[in-house]
């Protein structure tokens, strides 16, 4: 994704997220296709660069790890569990060995 005059756009929601935390406005987001497009107010052509500013930031790193967490809760078949409740309403859980 990248610019389109004084819009810059991604599909990228930690992407989206660190822009709108530096400053870009979001102007609207779609979903076509099951994927979601963020479209930013980017009168100074500076997404580009705050999406190469993410690439390299903590922030980057965090989501990476948030990723992982969500993985381990909502992955049923690596035989560790679900962190989501069951359809009865059981709780389910995982540890790690």
């Amino acid at each position: 994704m990248g610019d389109s005059g004084d819009v810059w756009e991604t599909t990228d929601l930690g992407t989206a997220g660190y822009v709108k935390m530096r400053g870009l406005k979001l102007l609207g987001a779609t979903q076509a296709r099951g994927r979601w497009t963020f479209r930013f107010a980017d009168p100074e052509s500076a997404g580009r660069q705050l999406q190469v500013d993410y690439s390299n930031s903590e922030s980057r790193r965090h989501d990476a790890e948030v990723k992982t967490l969500k993985k381990l809760c909502y992955d049923s078949g690596n035989g560790t569990g679900s962190g989501q409740q069951g359809r009865r309403g059981r709780s389910k859980q995982w540890a790690s060995s």
